[in-house]
């Protein structure tokens, strides 16, 4: 069992799924952890150029109107630098540099003037929401849910592959045993058909005795075909569970002993549940949309703050002489007058989203409870039935060895040794169903009672 946990960990599908979606819940919330850190980006226009013809009319004397067209063009080279910071109200702080050289012409012939122009800019600005919730603090909380839910996930993957494993492999080993106990079988009447013909001859039983054996026989080498097909489906089934090739063989130990129970309380189940840990991970992120939207009804509002520098000088080792600054504040203001109650009915559908999930919520509670009272229960009925059937093995084998010693000294006839082959091999059956149904409700309580704790098969 411990080499099949082992395998799973590494080959499931569902494991493997997992870690993908963790991987990915992870990298979300990077992603928005990262936008509380400071940004860079430059940007380069080299070069930029153009030329054109522009229309233009000149008076001359007498009142007369001329159109021209005078050609005009620029080469420009340009950069821009802008740094963002994200503050932890919300609002962000922006420093924007600009920073070009522009040559540039006019006219043409003798009439032609060249001109080089030197330009840097640079602009600080602060914006900050008022009355609207911290949208930096709403997606980073919900990324951290996100990639809790996800661990979470990952959990309940581990903790039911405990079980799954578990059914699987005592599947197996049920498919095995009952194979075993098939061929057995069949070899056990292939010799009392033997030991029918014998009898024959010697005169000490009838003909029609010796063709009931061989019926039987051939009916309990279809039973053996049967088995054998059952052994290689159920031994499919794990292999896909441990996330194995069909084609790889696989082998179980089918000594299996009782396994031990692993008290626990329902107070504590219930506090490391993680399906229950999700719901209430549903449930803040239903609060948290309800109150988003009430402040995105409400009124809004935002603050705007900017200071200048620009210069703009003819020689470049003139830069920056003196900057000429401007600067400025807002403030800016939203305020709902009609909306045909939009908001109000997206307020009402997250009210009742949230309701549902509180719901559900304790819904989910109860029905676990009543999930944990009927797995105790489950494992006192098998119990009971573990203990009942060993009991009827070892009677049914006494029975077995009184009847085939009866048989061969020819006091009971060949049908009475069947009933009593049959009545052994059922016994068989169900003492390993019993052993094998117990220990699939031991791990299945220890699944609910211990979800926070994998299970021990040593």
């Amino acid at each position: 069992m411990k080499s099949a946990l082992e395998l799973a960990l590494k080959n499931n599908p569902d494991i493997v799924r997992s870690g993908y979606d963790f991987q990915s819940a992870m990298a979300g919330y990077n992603s928005v952890r990262t936008d509380m850190y400071p940004s860079v980006s430059l940007e380069m226009q080299t070069p930029d150029y153009s030329e054109r013809l522009s229309e233009q009319y000149l008076y001359g004397s007498g009142g007369s109107l001329t159109r021209v067209w005078v050609p005009s063009g620029d080469f420009r080279y340009q950069s821009s630098i802008l740094m963002a910071q994200k503050l932890p109200t919300g609002g962000s702080v922006n420093l924007m540099s600009i920073l070009y050289k522009r040559d540039y012409y006019t006219g043409s012939g003798e009439d032609r003037e060249d001109k080089t122009e030197y330009s840097s800019y640079l602009r600080l600005s602060v914006e900050q929401p008022i009355f609207q919730s911290n949208l930096l603090k709403y997606n980073l909380r919900k990324s951290r849910l996100d990639l809790e839910t996800s661990k979470l996930n990952r959990q309940i993957i581990l903790r039911e592959l405990d079980f799954f494993i578990a059914v699987g492999y005592y599947n197996l080993i049920r498919s095995e045993r009952r194979l075993k106990l098939e061929a057995d079988d069949h070899e056990r009447w292939l010799n009392s058909v033997a030991v029918a013909q014998d009898k024959f001859k010697a005169g000490l039983i009838p003909e029609v005795e010796v063709f009931k054996l061989q019926v039987e026989s051939a009916r309990r080498q279809g039973s053996l075909a049967s088995a054998v097909s059952s052994y290689q489906r159920t031994a499919d089934d794990l292999k896909m569970i441990l996330g194995l090739s069909l084609t790889d063989s696989i082998s179980v130990i089918t000594d299996i002993e009782k396994l031990g129970i692993e008290e626990g309380s329902i107070e504590d189940a219930l506090k490391f549940r993680q399906e229950l840990m999700i719901a209430g991970i549903g449930l803040q992120k239903d609060e948290m949309d309800l109150i988003q939207s009430k402040r995105e009804a409400g009124l809004n509002a935002s603050v705007q703050a900017y200071y200048d520098f620009t210069s703009k000088e003819q020689a470049v080792m003139d830069l920056p002489g003196s900057p000429e600054s401007d600067r400025g504040v807002s403030v800016n203001l939203a305020i709902p007058i009609l909306d045909w109650k939009q908001s109000r009915y997206s307020i009402e559908s997250k009210e009742a989203a949230l309701k549902k999930s509180r719901y559900d919520y304790e819904q989910s509670r109860r029905n676990f409870i009543s999930t944990v009272r009927q797995a105790e229960r489950d494992l006192q009925s098998v119990d009971i039935q573990l203990k009942s059937a060993k009991l009827a093995e070892e009677l049914a084998l006494k029975s077995y060895n009184i009847t085939r010693s009866r048989f061969e000294s020819g006091a009971v006839t060949a049908a009475e040794l069947i009933d009593a082959q049959i009545s052994l091999n059922q016994a068989k059956h169900d003492h390993l169903d019993a052993l094998i149904g117990y220990n699939i409700a031991v791990v299945r309580y220890h699944t609910l009672i211990h979800p926070d704790k994998r299970m021990d098969f040593n």
